[in-house]
């Protein structure tokens, strides 16, 4: 500003503050332009009413003199950070639904937020809903009706997914995305973007059903993530901290750093849900993904070798890669192998292992058929994972080993493995508040939270403090179906998880969570600080 100007201003500035009180409003002088000409004339009664109600003049009198003072390097933009400061908060104009495909190729829900920003609406954010986790279709009585996926747990929201068999095989997301531009989009329209508990409570409600199988999990959860990002995005800052500050929580109490847990293999044959693995001793968040990357493509290098034809064979949804052994000494082996190959000792790495054994639990002989031929009981299995990591000292983590209803198992294993080895409840135990609280997770050392069992940001917060407050830990994932978001990572954050678990460590999802956004608060530790944390 020139110093004419400036002395102006400080004048003009000098003489507002300087009015009586009792000075009135009606006396100001206004300027009228026009086409014609530019005249002086006195404001109306109305006129300065509306000033008095809205306290006009003395916020002009303050924002003047704080320019005055500050002598900013731009006056014209200080002034307008102080008018959007002091305008009405955002509001939700409408929520737009589209179909997408997700990354396993699966229809999937993606939510748009519009949002009135200073009397304009403007497009803030986009997200897309983790879909695909869910693999049994119920039909409905009426054939032309949607059909839900039906998730594992009595609590957990389902997918609603398209009646129509000629669109992708009934996994059609056309009226999950119909529903967010309507009910969805209803429910919320006219709430402020930053709050949102309150959002979030809104698109539970809209839907009635225990289950929200009237509007979808996934068109709820589309939104909700949505609304989280425009949230930060009109708030100017990380999803992160916009997370702990719409649920009033400080960042110094939150369970940090984070560990990167990834997949490496599934087996076709030996009945494992699969194998992940994460770095014991990675100095950050990116080290601790470029190790697992490493075992990766290691153990490309050898199935290449050892069967050329099983190369480029690996799930869609993860990118893990399937292994044909028949044997579970042999897929230690191959693991073990990989991890020399990619020049690490198996001090450095610990493999976490997808047990899923609810999937192979026989009810008609109450015994867990894991390997083929040979069904054990819940105490034979037991057994047999402890003297499992007596020779594999690499495997420092189960997944799901048993099912929920054998409590004593999960119990008598975590006596025997002490804090050599830590168990993860995952679809053992539902990812929600309600059974978060009821079941308190004892028996697990962590519980997996997955956002399509949860349906919301704040139920997955309320989850997370649950679970904490009942001596487990938590490990925040989308299976192995994030999204091309990096929102997992910064939930998982957020809600003060010790873990975050990803699909196999491919290029774009090691580019996605590699980045300097998420590289300067995804720190990890050693083994011994997430034991600290149990």
């Amino acid at each position: 500003m020139k110093a004419s100007n400036q002395t102006e201003l400080n004048h003009f500035s000098s003489n507002i503050l300087q009015l009586p009180v009792a000075f009135s409003v009606k006396r100001w002088q206004c300027v009228t332009y026009n086409s014609r000409n530019m005249s002086g004339a006195s404001i109306s009664d109305k006129e300065a009413a509306l000033l008095v109600a809205n306290r006009i003049t003395p916020f002009l009198q303050t924002a003047l003199n704080n320019v005055c003072k500050s002598k900013p390097a731009d006056e014209y933009a200080f002034l307008a950070n102080a008018l959007t400061v002091a305008a009405k908060p955002a509001v939700v104009a409408r929520l737009v639904g589209q179909e997408v495909l997700g990354a396993a190729g699966q229809p999937t829900v993606r939510a748009s937020i519009f949002s009135t920003v200073l009397l304009y609406e403007r497009l803030l954010a986009t997200e897309d809903a983790p879909s695909g986790a869910c693999l049994v279709q119920s039909a409905p009585a009426d054939p032309s009706a949607p059909w839900t996926a039906i998730p594992v747990g009595s609590h957990q929201p389902m997918e609603l997914l398209d009646a129509s068999a000629a669109r992708c095989n009934h996994r059609g997301a056309q009226q999950a995305s119909a529903n967010v531009t309507g009910a969805l989009s209803a429910a919320v329209h006219g709430t402020e973007l930053n709050n949102q508990p309150l959002l979030d409570e809104k698109l539970w409600a809209a839907d009635i059903t225990v289950r929200k199988t009237q509007l979808g999990g996934n068109a709820i959860l589309a939104c909700s993530l949505g609304l989280v990002r425009a949230g930060a995005v009109l708030s100017h800052s990380s999803v992160v901290n916009h997370v702990l500050k719409s649920f009033d929580k400080q960042r110094g109490n939150m369970a940090t750093p984070v560990i990167p847990l990834l997949q490496l293999a599934r087996s076709g044959k030996v009945k494992i849900g699969g194998v992940s693995a994460y770095a014991r001793q990675a100095a950050s968040f990116a080290e601790g993904v470029a190790i697992v990357a490493s075992i990766h493509a290691a153990l490309r290098d050898i199935l290449a070798k050892k069967d050329p034809k099983a190369l480029g064979v690996m799930s869609a949804a993860s990118g893990a890669w399937l292994l044909s052994s028949d044997k579970l000494d042999s897929v230690w082996d191959l693991l073990n192998e990989a991890i020399s190959a990619a020049g690490l000792s198996p001090a450095t790495v610990a493999l976490v292992v997808d047990c899923s054994a609810s999937n192979f639990f026989d009810a008609a002989k109450q015994k867990y058929d894991m390997v083929v031929g040979t069904p054990r009981t819940a105490d034979e299995l037991a057994t047999e994972y402890t003297e499992l990591l007596k020779v594999r000292p690499v495997i420092r983590g189960f997944i799901d080993p048993f099912r929920i209803a054998d409590v004593d198992a999960w119990f008598a294993l975590r006596t025997a493995v002490a804090d050599t080895c830590q168990l993860f409840a995952g679809d053992s135990f539902e990812s929600n508040p309600e059974s978060a609280v009821s079941n308190g997770n004892p028996v697990a050392h962590a519980q997996v939270m997955r956002l399509s069992q949860v349906g919301t940001v704040s139920r997955l917060m309320a989850a997370s403090d649950a679970v904490r407050a009942a001596g487990s830990t938590v490990v925040v994932t989308c299976s192995d179906l994030e999204t091309g978001s990096s929102i997992l990572a910064d939930l998982s954050v957020a809600a003060g998880a010790s873990m975050v678990f990803f699909g196999a460590p491919l290029r774009e999802r090691t580019a996605l969570y590699l980045s300097p956004q998420h590289s300067s608060y995804l720190q990890t530790a050693s083994q011994d600080h997430f034991l600290e944390s149990l």
